[in-house]
């Protein structure tokens, strides 16, 4: 158990042979933490019409993420009504 315990420590970065060094602001990365990028999110010297394209590009994805999510939540809302219709078609009490 103490084994466990030194090396969440190590990888979190609170003991001395820790890979990365706490500071003032960084005590260590919280477990599941992904690792820094080292490309910056916007690369020097693009032009404004890139970047612009990228956002747009980003903006559409999150719109169909969103549309998935309301279509599914649709399709999850329905499903106790759909489920007592088959219900009552089985027993014939209703005439699909």
């Amino acid at each position: 158990m103490r084994a466990m315990n030194a090396q969440l420590e190590a990888l979190a970065g609170l003991s001395a042979d820790s890979p990365l060094k706490p500071t003032a602001t960084n005590r260590g990365q919280p477990i599941g933490a992904l690792p820094l990028a080292e490309v910056p999110m916007v690369e020097r010297g693009k032009s404004l019409r890139d970047v612009f394209s990228e956002a747009l590009r980003q903006f559409r994805a999150v719109q169909s993420g969103i549309e998935d999510a309301t279509r599914a939540t649709g399709r999850l809302l329905s499903l106790p009504m759909e489920a007592a219709r088959m219900a009552a078609a089985r027993l014939r009490l209703v005439q699909v």
